[in-house]
């Protein structure tokens, strides 16, 4: 294949953009673009049925002696390292309640308490006991409970047969305490937090509880002072007096300890540690533990329920790119059981489409952990044939994926991280929006106290377009420097119409015209991504996912047009399961790809 590579004056503009930007390569966190990543552990002849290269949420020794390092090493490292595989051993900071039970027979003293007192479980366990315990969420701040996830580190640090550390640390479940439903208020929370207040708290905050200093400050004794109760800290919390600073302690309590037990890890294996950890990148305070993170590697809500190809791993992948990080994703629980109970093996195969379109890896789906209330913890098992070719496919053709980038368009998205803390997500929904216009676009990171990104005047300054989604909720120095942009600023409000959003696309297609427009095709997008050496690929997806045939509806006659700078003469057309396809261009620049199923990648090629 000879891929089309920019020269010359194309090749100087496509570079000028990048820079102007602030756009770069985006790191991948040690994770190939077309990683084939297994979430649970398989026998050799699964993991080679689908092309696996890397094993995370790996598992860990039954204890840190010399024999069970052995042992572990070969029923569950083995296997992988047949294949060539790479391997994140596994921590589990939430779901290990039955193992903390036997470890520590002072475990009641590091389990998280509501205002009450009272225990909290984790709601989703609420079928597992142990003992005649339920699953308690254990406090990350106790330092019963330090001790046991450090002892799970020691029986992370594992060697295969040859001597070789494994490479990677996954944590499950690595926000610990600062996800605990209410918060936490055991006394080792209620040190912590006094403590935090002395160094980060305000007048106003002082001021309103009564006190000349923060020495021995009890937030729990003083809530219920002031007539809060465990309900209203569960079911309303933001009425909370300083939950706000309570949130942010514990959220960075969470990522401190993540910091920790990393550093602990790479003392233990004597080398760095490639760390992973499950967060949805989702939501504000799943990027507070960013700075400490090689790739994320969590369960993202793909809302299979709606029975179409979702916009929320569109998100989280552009926001990954923004923050310079890999990702591999699953869905959530609720999405498993959702495919098991329908039969939904075509629509998990768009989502593997999607996910290597876009440059991340939905790991593959031999089996998933499922959870309904009524059900709870429950497993799908997928069938030979149902997902392993289109794996093989990727990572037999890795040279179409590995190195490429989103083809850097003139759009800029604003993600306001003060937003997402308020619950208000709109922003999904406009990159849903954006991408069914295949309008290649970044998003420009809004920080605050969570998240330390802030708006970057030059690469404002340099895009053609630049979009808003109400409510900014932006500090007023970043919401100036915004509205100085003037007309490259598009403004959509929290609940546009379809009036709005028509206007909204006239005005962007104006400003910043896609590089490449899918025709004669509805709901077909392009998707163009570059290498560092200005090799261009345009994946096409197909989402016209129909529930009643469990598959996407053929596009018969798809036709490609091509803004100057990604004109080329002729193209390749690869897709699973066909040969590939040369295409010239017609007189008028366009390619006429042909016929569409899931999915193809076209090759720009002279």
């Amino acid at each position: 294949m000879a891929n089309w590579r920019c020269t010359g004056a194309p090749l100087m503009l496509l570079t000028s953009l990048v820079l102007a930007l602030g756009l770069q390569a985006a790191p991948t966190g040690g994770l190939d673009r077309s990683e084939v990543v297994f979430m649970y552990g398989a026998d050799e002849a699964t993991y080679r049925s689908y092309g696996a290269s890397f094993r995370s949420w790996g598992d860990r020794a039954r204890n840190d002696s010399a024999a069970a390092l052995a042992e572990f090493a070969g029923w569950s490292l083995t296997p992988a390292r047949a294949n060539g595989m790479r391997y994140a051993t596994g921590l589990a900071f939430r779901t290990a309640f039955a193992e903390m039970i036997d470890y520590d027979p002072n475990f009641l003293d590091a389990i998280t308490r509501d205002l009450d007192g009272e225990p909290i479980l984790v709601p989703w366990l609420w079928d597992h006991e142990h003992k005649g315990h339920g699953a308690y969420w254990f406090c990350t701040n106790a330092p019963g409970y330090q001790r046991y996830l450090r002892w799970q580190a020691r029986r992370a640090a594992v060697r295969d047969a040859d001597g070789v550390m494994v490479e990677g640390l996954h944590i499950d479940d690595y926000a610990g305490t600062s996800g605990c439903p209410g918060g936490c208020f055991c006394r080792y929370c209620m040190e912590g937090f006094a403590a935090w207040l002395a160094q980060h708290g305000s007048a106003a905050d002082l001021e309103r509880v009564g006190r000349d200093d923060w020495a021995g400050f009890d937030y729990a004794a003083w809530l219920q002072a002031e007539g809060v109760t465990a309900e209203t800290a569960r079911e309303r919390r933001w009425t909370v007096p300083l939950d706000r600073a309570y949130q942010t302690y514990q959220v960075q309590a969470a990522r401190d300890w993540v910091a920790e037990i990393k550093r602990y890890s790479e003392e233990l294996r004597g080398a760095p540690v490639l760390l992973s950890v499950n967060s949805s990148a989702s939501s504000a305070d799943s990027l507070v533990i960013t700075p400490y993170l090689d790739f994320f590697c969590g369960e993202v809500d793909h809302h299979a329920s709606a029975d179409k190809v979702p916009d929320t791993p569109v998100f989280v992948a552009k926001l990954t790119d923004a923050l310079g990080r890999g990702s591999a994703w699953t869905g959530s629980g609720w999405d498993w059981a959702y495919v098991k109970a329908n039969n939904r093996p075509g629509l998990v195969r768009t989502w593997v489409a999607q996910g290597y379109a876009l440059g991340y890896s939905l790991m593959a789906p031999n089996r998933q952990w499922c959870y309904t209330p009524e059900l709870g913890t429950h497993w799908y098992s997928a069938e030979p044939g149902d997902y392993d070719w289109l794996y093989r496919w990727v990572r037999a053709h890795r040279d179409l994926f590995d190195g490429y980038d989103p083809y850097p368009g003139g759009t800029l998205a604003v993600y306001s991280n003060p937003a997402f803390r308020n619950w208000r997500r709109e922003l999904i929904d406009t990159v849903g929006w954006l991408t069914a216009q295949s309008q290649p676009f970044a998003l420009a990171l809004a920080g605050d106290d969570w998240l330390p990104d802030r708006l970057d005047p030059a690469a404002l300054a340099a895009a053609r377009a630049i979009v808003l989604r109400e409510p900014g909720s932006l500090d007023a120095e970043q919401r100036a420097l915004l509205e100085a942009q003037g007309e490259r600023l598009i403004v959509i409000s929290a609940e546009p119409d379809e009036a709005e959003l028509t206007a909204a696309a006239g005005r962007l297609a104006q400003l910043d015209p896609p590089a490449a427009v899918v025709e004669g095709a509805p709901g077909v997008v392009a998707m163009p991504r570059v290498r560092d050496d200005g090799a261009v690929g345009i994946p096409l997806l197909n989402r016209n996912y129909d529930p009643t045939i469990d598959g996407v509806r053929e596009a018969p006659a798809v036709r490609l047009r091509l803004r100057g700078d990604l004109a080329a003469a002729r193209a390749t057309v690869w897709a699973p399961e066909a040969e590939p396809r040369e295409v010239a261009a017609a007189a008028d620049g366009s390619l006429e790809v042909g016929p569409l199923g899931l999915w193809a990648i076209v090759a720009l090629s002279r």
